[in-house]
């Protein structure tokens, strides 16, 4: 059956995002004392965190911090709870996961066939086709199964959903997963704020992909709470935000190795 299936062609441009629509209010969305979780379990508490206009926000955590509970909470895919969310009225956002890659039938749809199902109607089969090989997937690969495709070729067919319609807001939960380092720059180039002018949410466990997606702030998740800070945390001592909190210590210790970073960065800028 592989020989029905073709390589992903060189990409012969970057993919392109229409401009996100205009914000009515400078605050997109903001969470209020929040507790978020699964069931009644809280994983994280006394959140106050609001995403504005512009704003780049990178979270990193341990697995199983909160990451993508908090993610789907800000994205209005999970409700608080307790404490409250609110929203720009009108907001226009999108939230990208794992399960994205697994939305194409990969034996009965094509990537062309999946590209049109989720535009319902909203571009044209030139345009699908454009899409598809700013991602790497030239005319002939776009008409076979998705079966065909590697981990890698999914993540990046699944990704076209967030160029088909202007939105406000884009969370990516762990967007880089399965991605060679040029898949990496090649998003990273489309989601630059010169590129394009909305606000961003982004998890990952790669520091590559931290520093490509240039955050202007970092949340941080310890302790069952979330700590803000400015800039892209990545100048501390990245496997300690990443390694499973062994108390207080290790907290503090990587909160203030974020901190110094900040300032670090404040100062030379």
């Amino acid at each position: 059956q592989r020989s029905r299936c073709t390589a992903f062609a060189t990409t012969s441009r970057d993919m392109e995002l229409p401009p996100p629509p205009p914000a009515t209010e400078e605050v997109l969305v903001a969470l209020r004392d929040a507790a978020v979780g699964h069931g009644d379990t809280a994983s994280l508490t006394n959140v106050t965190l609001a995403v504005q206009r512009g704003m780049r926000l990178l979270v990193v955590g341990a697995n199983g911090s909160g990451k993508s509970t908090l993610l789907a909470t800000l994205a209005g895919k999970r409700p608080p709870l307790a404490g409250s969310r609110q929203s720009m009225r009108w907001l226009q956002c999108l939230h990208w996961d794992a399960a994205c890659r697994d939305a194409a039938d990969a034996e009965e749809e094509s990537p062309l066939e999946f590209v049109l199902r989720l535009a319902d109607g909203g571009v044209e089969t030139s345009e699908a086709l454009a899409l598809l090989d700013s991602v790497g997937i030239d005319r002939f690969a776009s008409r076979r199964p998705c079966g065909c495709l590697s981990s890698g070729e999914r993540t990046r067919l699944a990704q076209c959903s967030i160029a088909l319609a202007p939105k406000h807001l884009l969370v990516l939960d762990e967007p880089a997963a399965f991605l060679a380092s040029p898949a990496v720059e090649s998003l990273s180039a489309a989601l630059a704020p010169e590129a394009w002018g909305g606000a961003l949410v982004v998890a990952t466990h790669s520091r590559a992909a931290a520093l490509a997606f240039r955050a202007t702030h970092t949340a941080i998740l310890r302790g069952g709470g979330v700590s803000l800070h400015p800039g892209t945390a990545v100048d501390a001592d990245w496997q300690a935000l990443l390694e499973p909190e062994d108390g207080k210590a290790a907290s503090e210790a990587a909160e203030a190795a974020a901190s110094e970073a900040a300032e670090a960065a404040e100062a030379a800028a």
